[in-house]
C-alpha cells in the first residue's frame, strides 16, 4: 500500500487502472447495448440515423452504433484513436477533446439522431449546449455516482457548480438535465436507466418544442410595435 493514500484514493485509482485497460467489468458493454436496443425499439429514430458517440475509448459501442447509421466517433487519446481507425473502416474517427469538439458541430449547425457521452469523469460541462446538437433524438449518457468518488473539495465545488449541491442523487441528476434541455427549448424525458455499480447509465428523448406552444404563451400582435416614429431617433 501506498503510504499517505487513503483506501478511497488507492481504490480509486486502481478504478482508473481498470478504465484504461477497458475492463468490460467497468464499461459494462454488454448491458449497454442491449439499453440501447431496448430504447430504439419504442422510440423511433430516422431510418439513416446521423449518431455521435463522444469519448469513444476502445470502441466497445461504436460497432453497435456503426450497424445503425452513419457514426462519427470522438476521443482524444491517441491510442484509442489508433485503436479505433484500425478497427473501423465505416466510421469517421476525430482525435479530440469532446468537451471542445462539439462547439465545431454547432459552430457548423450539425444535428444528430442520436448522441452518446460515455467519460471517465463527469459529463456536465457538455451542458446546456449539448442540445443543440438534437432536434429529435436519443440521448445516452454516462453519470458517475457521487458517492463512490472521492468528495475532495474540487469534486465538491464541480457539482455544486452544476447541480447546487455536492452529493447530487440521482433524481436531483435527471432533473437538472431535464432543465439543461429547456435552456435551448428541447423537452427531454427519462427513457431508462441503469445502475452499473459506480455509475448510471441514462437515455434521454430530446425533441426541439416551440417555446410558445411548450409554455403556453401566445404572441399577441396588438404588442408588438409594427412602426417606429422617425422623430424617436433624433429625440435621442
Amino acid at each position: 500500500m501506498e503510504i499517505g493514500k487513503s483506501y478511497r484514493a488507492l481504490r480509486h485509482d486502481h478504478i482508473r487502472s481498470l478504465q484504461s485497460g477497458n475492463s468490460s467489468t467497468l464499461h459494462h458493454p454488454d448491458e449497454k447495448i442491449n439499453q440501447i436496443h431496448k430504447a430504439l425499439n419504442s422510440h423511433a429514430i430516422s431510418a439513416n440515423p446521423k449518431i455521435l458517440e463522444l469519448f469513444g475509448g476502445f470502441g466497445n459501442l461504436t460497432e453497435e452504433y456503426s450497424k445503425l447509421g452513419h457514426t462519427i466517433v470522438i476521443d482524444k487519446d491517441q491510442k484509442k484513436v489508433a485503436h479505433l481507425r484500425s478497427k473501423f473502416n465505416d466510421v469517421e474517427v476525430i482525435k479530440a477533446d469532446s468537451f471542445i469538439k462539439i462547439y465545431e458541430f454547432l459552430s457548423d449547425r450539425k444535428t444528430f439522431d442520436l448522441v452518446d457521452a460515455d467519460p471517465y469523469g463527469f459529463p456536465n460541462r457538455l451542458f446546456p449546449h449539448l442540445f443543440l446538437l438534437m432536434e429529435k433524438s436519443l440521448l445516452f449518457l454516462t453519470v458517475p455516482k457521487p458517492s463512490v468518488n472521492i468528495l475532495n473539495g474540487m469534486t465538491e465545488t464541480h457539482l455544486t457548480c452544476y447541480y447546487g449541491q455536492s452529493n447530487p442523487s440521482l433524481e436531483d441528476i435527471i432533473g437538472q438535465i431535464s432543465v439543461w434541455g429547456l435552456c435551448h427549448w428541447r423537452k427531454v424525458e427519462l427513457v431508462d436507466h441503469l445502475d452499473l455499480k459506480s455509475v448510471w447509465r441514462l437515455c434521454f428523448s430530446v425533441e426541439k418544442v416551440k417555446a410558445t406552444e411548450y409554455t403556453g404563451v401566445k404572441n399577441n400582435p396588438k404588442h408588438i410595435i409594427k412602426e417606429l416614429d422617425p422623430k424617436f431617433f433624433f429625440d435621442l
